[in-house]
């Protein structure tokens, strides 16, 4: 039997703004860590919600990792295939 999983949509929405943020700005989720209450008041987040922001920010660092690794992976391979032709 499938089981669904059904995703809150503003949930959805502030984990990809988090996702993208990390993306286009480079930034990392523990930079948030440093916000004050205030900044958080001025830039109207709550708690709940920029802890979804940073959930979605590392998701993009782990999938960066994720891709280097592979890149890395595939050289390696190339590299081991090509001292393999010259033998």
């Amino acid at each position: 039997m499938e089981e669904y999983l059904t995703v809150d949509k503003e949930y959805l929405k502030i984990y990809n703004q988090g996702y993208e943020l990390a993306k286009e700005t480079g930034l990392k989720s523990d930079i948030l860590e440093k916000l004050n209450a205030q900044a958080l008041d001025r830039l109207q987040v709550n708690k709940s919600r920029l802890s979804v922001i940073k959930a979605g920010m590392k998701q993009y660092q782990k999938d960066q990792e994720l891709e280097k690794a592979q890149k890395l992976q595939k050289e390696q391979q190339r590299d081991n295939r090509s001292k393999g032709r010259g033998r």
